[in-house]
């Protein structure tokens, strides 16, 4: 496996901010508490599922530039795979057992029956919610790892295969469009919002775009004018659509909405999103110094970016145990429904964070020194201790 040929701080930061968006989000939807604070900061802060959508992009750009610089490359579906396997099986397969075996075992309740456990130990859980709702709090989230695990079942295969990646990436825009003519078929026939948000055939805008602008950096051909130099009316008019229609995302998944309004949010939504987030990784990665590049350097997104993956994957349980089990006492024993929301925020966040960081440390990184048996560039006599520096910026370039 190739190693990028150069690692871009900023991006560690954006992807610092997505796991603290999603953070957001599912405190304000977990949160048992009905005070004014909650309130306002639900209808302000509704856009920030869209953290999903940033993953979607950071994915597909990281993952496409190792795969074009490695295509040529031997053992180029080994070493992929391995790395993916050892970066992400880990983690998510303990708290599964954790989840479906240990804590039923102990006289924990789950909601999810027998029979449909194998969608879930199959990274097929996006069909699994699809099918039949939202029934299990504490792995719902999970639908997004499924949708990013069968992209990169198939990804690998299309640019191995591709005769010409600059026809690739040319015809990334019109894979797009289709997805977008695909959601308007479905939704005028009545498919649910939800079903479109949780498929990866209708939500993959944002890894395809990232697709593209990793391909797109490595053409001879310039970056097109409209992500490089993006006018001020059309980032404008990209955030007003994105926000309008990611704030309002719940109120329309349930079908409350009117049907045009439905049907303009299924046909834009994650496409301005991938679209916006796409010009937001460009222009953190190619303008020294500016304000973009530094903002997301900084030093404390890049440490929520470095432990992203593990904030992401055990936030919801925590969530459950602390704002399902204990969030009703606390606030009634705080007396203030404000400074019960704020206590309650702090708790979540910083036991997540907590837990995420004993994750990387205790668990997840002995894991990722695996990875040096599956790289181009393997040398035996380097030795674990050795190599860690090098294992773990590649690491965080490809979570």
């Amino acid at each position: 496996m190739a190693r990028s040929e150069r690692h871009y701080p900023a991006l560690d930061g954006l992807r610092g901010v997505a796991a603290l968006m999603i953070v957001v989000y599912h405190f304000l939807t977990v949160a048992p508490i009905g005070g004014a604070l909650h309130a306002y900061a639900s209808r302000a802060l509704g856009f920030t599922w869209a953290g999903v959508d940033l993953f979607f992009v950071l994915s597909g750009f990281l993952i496409t530039g190792i795969l074009a610089d490695s295509r040529s490359r031997k053992h180029y579906f080994r070493n992929f795979y391995a790395r993916r396997i050892l970066r992400i099986f880990p983690l998510y397969y303990l708290v599964l057992v954790v989840v479906l075996v240990v804590l039923p075992g102990v006289g924990v309740p789950t909601e999810v029956p027998t029979s449909y456990r194998p969608f879930f130990w199959t990274y097929s859980t996006n069909f699994f919610f699809a099918s039949f709702g939202w029934i299990e709090h504490r792995l719902t989230h999970l639908w997004s790892l499924a949708i990013e695990e069968q992209f990169y079942l198939v990804w690998p295969l299309v640019v191995f295969w591709a005769s010409d990646l600059e026809k690739l990436r040319r015809g990334l825009p019109f894979a797009v469009l289709t997805l977008m003519a695909l959601r308007v078929v479905l939704i005028s026939n009545g498919v649910p919002l939800n079903t479109l948000y949780l498929l990866t055939v209708t939500h993959c805008d944002g890894l395809l775009a990232g697709a593209y602008l990793a391909l797109a950096l490595k053409s001879s051909k310039p970056i097109p004018q409209a992500v490089r130099k993006p006018s001020w009316f059309l980032v404008l008019g990209l955030c007003i659509v994105s926000v309008a229609f990611s704030n309002s995302f719940r109120w329309n998944s349930v079908g409350t909405a009117p049907p045009a309004w439905r049907l303009l949010q299924a046909t834009f939504t994650y496409t301005s999103l991938a679209v916006l987030f796409m010009m937001v990784v460009y222009r953190s990665i190619s303008e020294e110094g500016s304000r973009l590049r530094r903002f997301f350097s900084n030093a404390v997104l890049r440490w929520f970016g470095k432990y992203s993956y593990a904030l992401y994957v055990l936030h919801v349980p925590v969530a459950v145990w602390l704002l399902e089990s204990h969030g009703q006492s606390l606030t009634r024993a705080i007396g203030r429904p404000w400074l019960a929301d704020v206590v309650l925020f702090t708790l979540f966040a910083g036991s997540s964070t907590l837990l995420a960081y004993l994750s990387w440390h205790l668990f997840e990184k002995h894991f990722l020194k695996l990875k040096r048996y599956f790289s181009s560039s393997f040398v035996p006599a380097v030795e674990p201790e050795a190599a860690d520096d090098g294992i773990r910026m590649v690491a965080v370039l490809e979570q």
